[in-house]
């Protein structure tokens, strides 16, 4: 995940919608293989060392987000990441990070995570 390397999805986007209250959402990595039903889970793309993700967030409000291993993540404006209005970032992530959570202090925005190599 070098700087000289441009973004590359490698999962489709998620989207959330901003909210007063935190929710989350899978990233479409290891999050949505279910192991028991899933005849081929090795398919899944694997990420060694980490992963980039593409965070936009379009509409008029900001929002904070919180990366997790599991659905239990949430985001609160005391610890999130603050994400403006308008942005469109790439940063790395853990390798085990699957869900993304939000909050924002109102609606009209929508944050959009795009998981995928490079551009960091």
């Amino acid at each position: 995940m070098s700087g000289t390397t441009p973004f590359s999805p490698v999962l489709p986007t998620v989207q959330l919608a901003a909210a007063t209250t935190t929710s989350n959402v899978a990233l479409g990595t290891k999050a949505r293989v279910n192991q028991s039903t899933d005849p081929n889970p090795q398919n899944m793309p694997t990420f060694p060392g980490g992963f980039s993700v593409r965070l936009t967030v379009q509409g008029t409000q900001p929002m904070q987000v919180t990366f997790g291993t599991d659905s239990s993540v949430t985001a609160t404006s005391a610890t999130g990441m603050l994400l403006r209005a308008g942005s469109d970032q790439v940063i790395s992530v853990n390798e085990n990070v699957t869900y993304i959570a939000q909050i924002a202090p109102a609606t009209g925005s929508t944050l959009y995570a795009t998981p995928g190599n490079g551009g960091v």
